[in-house]
């Protein structure tokens, strides 16, 4: 806690690429939409991050939202270990750094 942030380079094109997963299971819609529109207004550049909706309820509406607003969605076919496996799932499908 008492050490300095490293400074990012300046040519953000050396940034890393950065995963957002938004777990869901019972959540409402009206509940997940707001965390998804702050993730997309993030400063980082829009080429370097990738948000998911990690639906454990597999839903329609989160699917059709997910491409609305152009994030990527996952489904589970099974919900085994609840929200600890919904997040490793993803992790074994996320590309960022």
């Amino acid at each position: 806690l008492n050490r300095q942030p490293v400074p990012l380079p300046a040519d953000s094109a050396s940034w890393p690429t950065i995963d957002l997963m938004v777990p869901t299971y019972n959540e409402d819609l009206g509940v997940v939409k707001p965390t998804i529109y702050a993730a997309l207004g993030i400063d980082w550049p829009k080429e370097k991050v990738n948000i998911y909706i990690l639906d454990d309820g597999n839903r329609p509406e989160f699917r059709a939202f997910a491409a609305e607003v152009g994030v990527k969605y996952i489904a589970r076919p099974t919900h085994e270990h609840a929200k600890a496996g919904n997040i490793n799932n993803a992790l074994k499908q996320a590309t960022g750094e």
